[in-house]
């Protein structure tokens, strides 16, 4: 442990020479990346059973804060990555929407963002060897994409979602989500081969390892063809080259284009074979790409496209829990009370 803390620390202070050339200190830092992979270290306690002084007070090998998986109410967190990079512009109500469904179904929701990576001891070396990374015509936005790794491990760990993915069941629900272990990282969102990280959980130790993998992953690309190497394509690299060992793939969420299908094409509810599709699931991604399956989308422009995001996610869900979650509860009647008032299915096109 104590040697994981030095191999650390030598990271940091690296990024303290100002003087180094730009070049040198990209070697350095991929070098070090390295030891970071090859170092071990014991992860956090159960994310259901940390206590609030050990949310407080709690350590990491990382230097960064314990376990915080848990709020003083004792509801279980959940966090999403946002920072602005469009000026403000069409992300606020799908935020909010965000935060309010995962408070209904029984979690504490908290939104962190690029000061909340900052925090992380590793931050100012991690974000300069990101200039090593092919990050394509949008840099700021997957450059932060790779820094909410770093911003998890700095909260303690737990589960983090996109803003677009929305809970199917309340929180302890037997269908619901699992405890964080001090076991395997779990990436919730895709089949192997095709991991998507909308929905992720770990340990924060698990979090500190698997930035650096795709961090080392992404540097590798420097010099090739490739014009993005995203955080995802990363995930998906790490995975298939064999470190996926420590990770474990649960696809457990519906991929937006079954958002689509089954809204236009079961009209007076879903069937019990779409309800059964749902019961291996813990939570809905409504990507973006849904957007596009609205009519005449391309002429009404991104800001139609920002407006029927949250009314189709609303529309989807109350439809689920009208047609497959049975007996009364309240996550389910607040679901129902969200529908829209306008017919949603008619601003789809025929599937």
């Amino acid at each position: 442990m104590d040697q994981y803390i030095q191999r650390s620390k030598k990271f940091r202070d690296v990024r303290s020479n100002r003087n180094l050339a730009s070049g040198i200190f990209a070697f350095i830092c991929t070098l070090l990346v390295g030891i970071h992979l090859k170092s071990s270290s014991k992860p956090s306690s159960n994310f259901l059973e940390v206590s609030e002084t050990e949310v407080s007070t709690g350590s990491s090998s990382a230097g960064v804060r314990g376990n915080s998986s848990v709020s003083g109410g004792g509801r279980p967190v959940i966090y999403t990555f946002f920072q602005d990079v469009n000026g403000g512009y069409g992300d606020g109500p799908l935020i909010e929407l965000w935060k309010e469904y995962w408070t209904a179904a029984g979690w504490e929701p908290k939104v962190i963002g690029l000061e909340t990576a900052m925090q992380h001891p590793d931050y100012e070396a991690y974000n300069e060897a990101l200039k090593e990374v092919p990050l394509g015509d949008k840099p700021d936005y997957d450059r932060l994409c790779f820094l909410r790794w770093l911003a998890m491990a700095a909260v303690g760990g737990g589960y983090m979602a996109d803003v677009d993915v929305l809970p199917l069941w309340p929180a302890g629900h037997e269908k619901g989500y699992k405890a964080v272990t001090d076991g395997k990282f779990n990436v919730h969102c895709g089949a192997r081969g095709g991991e998507v990280p909308c929905l992720m959980s770990g340990a924060a130790a698990n979090w500190h390892r698997m930035a650096f993998s795709i961090l080392e992953d992404g540097i590798r690309h420097k010099n090739t063809d490739v014009k993005l190497w995203s955080d995802m394509l990363a995930l998906q690299d790490v995975m298939a080259n064999g470190g996926g060992t420590a990770i474990e793939i649960s696809n457990t969420v519906i991929q937006g284009y079954h958002v689509v299908q089954w809204l236009k094409s079961q009209k007076d509810g879903f069937d019990a074979g779409t309800c059964g599709q749902g019961d291996a699931k813990t939570s809905v991604h409504f990507s973006h790409s849904i957007t596009d399956q609205l009519k005449d989308v391309d002429q009404k422009g991104v800001h139609y496209r920002h407006e029927m995001r949250p009314k189709l996610a609303k529309e989807w869900l109350a439809e689920w829990a009208k047609s497959c979650i049975d007996g009364s509860s309240p996550f389910k009647d607040f679901l129902l009370s969200q529908r829209p008032t306008d017919d949603i299915r008619e601003s789809l096109k025929d599937v």
